[in-house]
């Protein structure tokens, strides 16, 4: 993979539904980012434990110790959600065009879904209950040739950003972003660039 120094990314032109000509461009960290050791093990641990609580479903019918041991990897699971490994993202918004852009950024109108590739990348989709209420954004307007960032925080993705990625070991890896928004002409759909996200280990 080839290494790209993350503080200028280019935009990329995007395919875009009509009504929505908005440019994004995903921005990480400008210097590599320092996990602790002890970090980067209990993320492994919760790495073993998706292969577990995946290896107990696919057995089909649980006894009472394999539902006991289901609670408890569910359970390092939703604390593996939790971990604090200081990567932080930021999604960039610029409207190339000679009129106010109008759309949501937020839940539930919106959502980010991230995908990462790398050596130690750890996938935590959350699949749970969530509250019924429906939470909507005020809309984001973006004036002709200026941008707006988002913050994402802890490379959290999906639905309330319930979802998120973890990594397990130093190295390098390919981050992306695919955002689905409600805009006046219905549903649309943004893909930004690709950037290299840099990890290493820290005390």
């Amino acid at each position: 993979m080839k290494r790209i120094l993350l503080a200028t990314l280019v935009l990329f032109p995007l395919s875009l539904t009509a009504g929505l000509p908005l440019k994004v461009e995903l921005i990480g960290p400008e210097e590599p980012v320092a996990i602790s050791e002890k970090k980067l093990a209990s993320v492994k641990a919760v790495a073993r434990a998706v292969k577990e609580l995946q290896a107990l479903r696919d057995l089909g019918k649980l006894e009472d110790k394999d539902l006991e041991k289901m609670a408890k990897t569910e359970a390092l699971l939703n604390e593996g959600r939790k971990l604090e490994q200081g990567i932080e993202l930021k999604l960039r918004f610029t409207n190339p065009t000679d009129k106010p852009i109008t759309f949501h950024y937020g839940p539930d109108t919106s959502t980010n879904f991230i995908t990462v590739d790398g050596p130690g990348a750890v996938d935590l989709p959350y699949s749970g209950m969530m509250t019924l209420e429906f939470r909507q954004p005020e809309p984001t307007t973006i004036a002709p040739g200026k941008s707006k960032e988002f913050t994402i925080t802890e490379m959290a993705y999906g639905q309330r950003d319930m979802s998120r990625w973890l990594i397990s070991e130093p190295g390098l890896y390919g981050v992306s972003v695919r955002f689905t928004t409600v805009a006046e002409d219905g549903k649309v759909e943004l893909k930004s660039n690709e950037i290299t996200l840099e990890v290493k280990a820290g005390e």
